[in-house]
């Protein structure tokens, strides 16, 4: 409940944001009209915001429904709400003869462009650390360790609720396993 209420804090700071640009995020001379375009910038994120949380809500609730067969509803509330976000992300470049930088988009960078691949050399300055900083790390790594087994057990558990009519499959404990091997191969990397 704590991580979906950070979430909608920070996409309600995100909403707010969107009324408040400065002239340098648009990439046009805007002149006297830079306050209407942040109140068309603003409103057209909260009604793409809330068109999207409707229409997920309205997709995840179609077991309810009375029309479609069941497999078809099932489809539709399992598969809903992702193309949902898939239908609100063209709908936002419906938005027409706006400066360039209205919406406003994320720049994003490609993974293996050159400058991203500074932060892949990580793995290379392990060597550089200290033997009592590798200690001290192994009180975060029980920690997240313990948190993982608790959120597989409860995810497993989730996922085998009489509603999926699934039975505790011989491979349920063969992730633990993978889990293991892979902290395991995580924690041998430090010298």
């Amino acid at each position: 409940m704590l991580i979906a209420l950070l979430f909608v804090q920070a996409a309600i700071r995100g909403l707010i944001d969107e009324f408040d640009l400065d002239e340098s995020d648009i990439n046009e001379d805007v002149g006297d009209t830079l306050n209407i375009w942040n109140q068309v910038n603003g409103l057209w994120a909260l009604l793409l915001a809330a068109g999207l949380c409707l229409l997920s809500l309205l997709f995840v609730g179609a077991r309810d429904w009375r029309f479609f067969i069941g497999p078809v509803r099932a489809f539709i509330s399992d598969y809903g709400p992702p193309v949902a976000v898939v239908i609100f992300t063209g709908l936002s470049y419906a938005l027409r003869k706006t400066p360039d930088g209205i919406p406003v988009r994320l720049d994003v960078n490609q993974v293996y462009d050159s400058s991203e691949t500074g932060v892949w050399s990580t793995i290379t300055e392990l060597g550089d650390l200290a033997s009592e900083d590798i200690f001290i790390a192994i009180v975060p790594a029980i920690i997240i360790t313990v948190l993982f087994y608790f959120d597989h057990n409860v995810s497993a558990q989730l996922a085998q609720v009489k509603e999926f009519r699934l039975e505790k499959p011989p491979a349920y404990h063969y992730d633990f396993f993978l889990e293991v091997c892979a902290l395991t191969v995580v924690a041998d990397m430090a010298p």
